[in-house]
């Protein structure tokens, strides 16, 4: 955790600022930063969390269906 608050302050702070662009990891976060998408891509996010337990969830509905069914 230090090591990536480290590489954060360096990169803010340091004289090597520009190599943070060579990153991979970062040109999402840079080119949804520059064109104001950051909200947009949060909210996304929420609703991809609230969706993926989904499809367990109705696997598990069917199971209850069938059960009170066989009785």
């Amino acid at each position: 955790m230090l090591s990536e608050v480290g590489e954060e302050l360096l990169s803010i702070y340091g004289q090597h600022e520009h190599q943070s662009l060579q990153w991979v990891e970062t040109h999402v976060d840079i080119l949804d930063e520059f064109g104001g998408l950051l909200g947009l891509r949060q909210e996304f996010q929420n609703i991809l969390r609230n969706l993926l337990p989904c499809p367990e969830r109705f696997k598990e509905s069917v199971r209850e269906r069938e059960k009170g069914e066989g009785i």
